[in-house]
């Protein structure tokens, strides 16, 4: 007789004998006398002397409804030696179900404790990965280091505005007049620009910009009393490339609006005001007007040749090669802009070296709450103002893991004080889980926990009924928890699921 434990005398209260079939019973009456009545026990005794195997031998015991007395009178009768070779005909019937086995990881351990030493795995994945990434990176930044050599200093174009009268000293009501001049904006050395106004005269005069320092004559595309067409000269700004850019010419952020002022950012930092001088035929007299004069945008433009890697990561660093870049020495400061753009998500990158030739950035350690993203674009701008876009981009957030708990599941081979004849187990199916995993969650490893058993046979376990298929999305399952001779077990099943930090799997 088995002496049940505290936790076993739990279990027995779940209402769960012995599942097993009730057919195909041999002989025996239509009814069995009540438990507790004369002849209860000698009737079950007979009936069990008909059956021919184990399952109706089981199917009888539940049937007959044995008290703990009419138990103990029939186990003494079976004890004896007549009795022996039926018994081991019977029991020799019994086959457990086959089941699959319950897995073996992770026995003894806590889930915290599972969990916790998932997070530092992922965390050496990581830092694995990223110091291969920057061994390449290296690589290629000693070699763009090398072709960019040591860093130019700028010499410092003073702008500074001219104080100046007009020039004409005839009669003012006659004097010459510009209205306008037309771009009055976006202008940029060697664009064609028209100088609108009046008493200008039939012959033609000279056009000159005027700049703090110097003066630079234009070429006279037309004349008339009314009318100028002129090209700006380029050696006002004679810049091939933004090495050869003073240092002081940078964009500066600004608020309010007017010329020059689009999408909430100047794009004239390249431009300085000087003026359009009108000088009449026959001498140096004429009128004048401000313009606002720049480089040719298409030298500065920058433009970027390779980045490396093109897959971030929280705190990854990242390469930018190209032309134009601004050459600065000071990679903090607010003139330059540098980000990578998501579907409108924007992730400020942070420049630790810059020059025109490449940037060196990180990326924030502190992204959080963002799942994988692909098709992104890189977005330089330099310091006058100017950019350039590179794409395929791809993010990849810093990765975490949570464990999905369901249960307890319970399953017993409820013995009733009567071992001689607990011979089949019960296998309970449970409901557990209806799963689509969201923001690029995926399944990352599937197991079931023995709780607690009980067992002379060590025959239990648990298993699902289809097990998630690791890097799924989809977790649509059953949990069955079995126990066979002399066996009950508590089971609860966890699917460890993992995807970005600071995000939901729902």
């Amino acid at each position: 007789m088995t002496t049940r434990s505290a936790p076993a005398r739990r279990w027995a209260m779940v209402a769960i004998v012995c599942s097993v079939a009730t057919t195909g019973l041999a002989a025996g009456p239509a009814s069995i006398a009540p438990a507790g009545t004369p002849g209860h026990v000698a009737q079950f005794l007979a009936d069990l002397q008909k059956v021919q195997n184990a399952e109706q031998a089981a199917a009888l015991l539940r049937r007959a409804n044995l008290n703990d007395s009419e138990l103990a009178q029939a186990a003494e009768e079976l004890r004896k030696p007549s009795w022996t070779a039926k018994l081991d005909a019977i029991k020799q019937s019994a086959r457990p179900a086959p089941h699959p086995p319950t897995p073996a990881k992770y026995r003894g351990q806590t889930t915290q404790k599972v969990v916790a030493d998932l997070r530092t795995s992922l965390e050496r994945e990581t830092a694995g990965r990223q110091a291969t990434v920057k061994q390449g990176l290296q690589a290629r930044l000693s070699a763009a280091r090398s072709a960019a050599g040591p860093m130019r200093t700028h010499s410092e174009r003073v702008v500074a505005g001219a104080a100046a009268s007009n020039p004409y000293a005839a009669d003012p009501a006659a004097a010459a007049s510009i209205d306008s001049i037309s771009p009055d904006d976006h202008v940029e050395v060697g664009d064609v620009v028209t100088v609108n106004g009046r008493r200008f005269g039939s012959t033609p005069g000279r056009v000159v910009v005027r700049t703090p320092i110097e003066i630079f004559n234009c070429e006279v595309q037309s004349w008339s009393e009314t009318r100028i067409s002129v090209s700006i000269p380029r050696s006002i700004c004679p810049w091939e490339s933004m090495l050869d850019v003073p240092a002081n010419f940078h964009e500066e952020p600004r608020s309010g609006s007017g010329p020059g002022y689009v999408g909430n950012r100047f794009v004239n930092a390249n431009r300085t005001t000087e003026h359009v001088w009108v000088k009449l035929a026959g001498g140096e007299a004429g009128p004048w007007r401000e313009i606002a004069v720049g480089a040719e945008v298409a030298r500065l433009t920058p433009t970027i040749s390779a980045v490396t890697p093109a897959e971030l990561e929280p705190g990854s660093e990242l390469l930018i090669e190209g032309r134009n870049l601004g050459d600065e020495s000071n990679p903090g400061t607010s003139w330059v802009k540098l980000y990578a753009e998501f579907s409108g998500r924007l992730i400020t990158l942070r420049a630790t070296e810059w020059r025109d030739s490449y940037i060196l950035a990180r990326v924030p350690e502190d992204i959080s709450g963002v799942q994988a993203m692909r098709g992104g674009i890189l977005k330089v701008f330099n310091r006058l103002g100017l950019a350039t876009v590179k794409g395929g981009l791809s993010f990849t957030p810093e990765m975490d893991v949570q464990d999905i708990e369901r249960g307890p599941f319970f399953a017993m081979c409820e013995p009733r004080n009567f071992p001689l004849l607990c011979l089949f187990g019960e296998t309970e199916l449970y409901p557990a889980y209806d799963l689509q995993l969201q923001n690029g969650w995926t399944v990352h490893d599937p197991w079931i926990e023995v709780v607690e058993s009980h067992s002379q046979g060590a025959n239990y376990g648990g298993y699902f009924e289809r097990t998630p298929e690791i890097g799924s999305t989809s977790v649509q399952t059953k949990v069955a928890a079995w126990a066979d001779s002399y066996s009950m077990v508590e089971c609860r099943a966890h699917v460890i699921v993992r995807g970005p930090k600071g995000t939901s799997f729902r």
